[in-house]
């Protein structure tokens, strides 16, 4: 199972990722965690590319773990992380006993 939180705060917003889908019964449980890892170092690339003000320490990429904090300062760094991140919602959807997704 892998779990994702999105968390809101005035001074940056989060998302934070746990846990392993190949460890689901199901087949797909390999190509949902390889999608879980594109979508997370697709945001991270992202965030290097267009924040400015980001931290080395803003952006954890482990195995079964991710880390990533941006900054609300940017409205379009906002709009290009929810944009990417929507593959997450897309793959809860798809598989919601793998991806299980949780808004703060």
């Amino acid at each position: 199972m892998v779990d994702i939180k999105f968390i809101k705060a005035k001074e940056g917003h989060s998302i934070l990722c746990k846990g392993h889908a190949y460890e689901a019964s199901s087949p797909e449980g390999n190509l949902v965690c390889a999608a879980v890892s594109t979508i997370a170092q697709t945001i991270a690339y992202y965030l290097y590319s267009h924040d400015y003000n980001l931290k080395d320490k803003d952006i954890l990429l482990k195995d079964g773990e991710c880390s990533i904090i941006y900054s609300t300062a940017d409205k379009s760094i906002i709009s290009g992380v929810e944009a990417i991140s929507s593959g997450f919602d897309m793959l809860s959807d798809n598989y919601p006993d793998i991806v299980k997704i949780e808004r703060i």
